[in-house]
């Protein structure tokens, strides 16, 4: 019985002291997620700079790998792609003791899309109209945060994109957890 309530004790301890220690204003953080991509996987790294405490701007790289069958052929034609990612991210709901923060955001995104990497003839000799080209579009995207300690946070990060001139979709969504680590 003295065990639990020692370790009670020390939980709630714990939570509080984190709850003195949350992220404040002017902080900088740089995460790492892994994650799902459209029909594939991607990683991404990220730079978050709060200005308010509640306030902040995003932006991050994003690698995405991933391939989609030719319904004709039943043959997978690989597509990858790097994004440039920028936004602003307003929280809008935290836990007591602000150990999960949820915040909600958009921005511009502009990257470069390179199909059957590079290459316009697939296995059949069937050639690819569309071109690898430089894409440019928006996002919107949810990200939930679980404070660990002062410099570490872990991340679950949400985004649906839509890039205006894409040939392979319009939309991507990518979600990935990762951890981030306060800067300052």
């Amino acid at each position: 019985m003295k065990q639990i309530f020692f370790i009670l004790t020390l939980l709630i301890s714990l939570l509080s002291f984190n709850k003195v220690f949350s992220q404040i204003d002017d902080t900088s953080m740089v995460g790492l997620t892994v994650g799902a991509a459209e029909n594939g996987f991607g990683f991404s790294l990220n730079y978050n700079y709060y200005f308010e405490r509640n306030e902040y701007l995003s932006g991050d790289i994003l690698l995405t790998f991933s391939s989609d069958r030719v319904s004709e052929f039943n043959i997978r034609v690989p597509y990858n792609a790097i994004y440039l990612n920028a936004g602003y991210f307003n929280q809008f709901y935290e836990t007591n003791r602000e150990l999960f923060r949820f915040s909600a955001g958009a921005g511009l995104s502009f990257g470069y899309q390179v199909i059957n990497n590079g290459s316009k003839e697939i296995e059949t000799g069937a050639l690819i109209t569309s071109d690898s080209k430089f894409i440019y579009g928006a996002f919107i995207g949810i990200d939930t945060k679980l404070f660990i300690s002062y410099k570490y946070t872990g991340m679950l990060v949400l985004r649906e994109f839509y890039h205006i001139n894409s040939d392979i979709g319009k939309f991507t969504p990518y979600i990935g957890l990762g951890v981030t680590y306060s800067l300052f």
